[in-house]
Formats: C-alpha cells, structure tokens, sequence
C-alpha cells in the first residue's frame, strides 16, 4: 500500500498535472479578484465591461502560458505539427491570400495606368486593355 502511495506521489505525470491545476487555479483566483476590484474601483458600465474582457482575456492566456510551461517537454512535436500545418496552408492559399492584401481598391473597377491604358482587376484576376483594343 505504502509504496503504491510512493509511486503516485513521485510519478512524473502525476507531478506535471498538479502543478497544471494549481497553476490554474491560482491564475483563475487572481482573474477573480481583478474582477471584483474592477467592480469596485471603475464606475462607468461601458469602461468596467471593457476591463472585465481585457481581464478574461489575460486569465485565458496565463493558463495557457501556465500549460505551456509545465508540458514545454511535450510541446516540440505539437510545435512542428502546427509549423508544417501553417505551411501548407500558405502555400495552398497564396493566391486568394495575395489577392485579398493586394486589393486596395474594388474589384472590377478599372484603374488607368498610363494614358490609353487601364486595367481591371477581379478576385484572382487581372486584365490590362488598351482603350482601342480589348485585353492584352
């Protein structure tokens, strides 16, 4: 019984997991206590709802930094799945992705580059015409 005691006690697993839910723990009580001083201290509706998300927000990325911190040994290969995950996905969006930041006016619109010249742009698309002739 005693060294099946030990052997959760020392257990290494056992060991990250406490100190994942006391770190949890004590960021979600310090987020609580933020928000009732905000309560107390800040008096506009529209400003105290404001500070409360703000607040929200950091006890969410605390625990995760908190999370992060205790499973760092673990996070490699999840950190490599996500790398080559955001690569392919770039690569497979680079022209919408493009398009998208590139468009500083509307599409469709035409713009005139030179005198005779203008060109048209859709979503993917671009086609430079002379005012006498179609596309070139």
């Amino acid at each position: 019984m005693e060294d099946d005691i030990k052997r959760w006690i020392f257990d290494p697993t056992i060991a990250k997991l406490t100190s994942a839910l006391i770190g949890i723990i004590v960021v979600v009580v310090v987020g609580r206590l933020l928000r009732k001083s905000v309560e107390r201290y800040v008096t506009d509706n529209a400003t105290r709802y404001q500070v409360r998300k703000v607040i929200s927000l950091l006890v969410y990325v605390a625990a995760a930094v908190v999370l992060a911190t205790v499973y760092s040994s673990k996070l490699a290969g999840l950190t490599m799945a996500f790398g080559v995950a955001g690569a392919g996905i770039a690569f497979a969006l680079q022209e919408v992705i493009a398009s998208i930041a590139g468009q500083t006016y509307r599409a469709g619109e035409p713009k005139a580059i030179a005198h005779g010249e203008r060109f048209e742009a859709h979503l993917g698309q671009l086609a430079v015409r002379n005012r006498n002739q179609g596309a070139v």
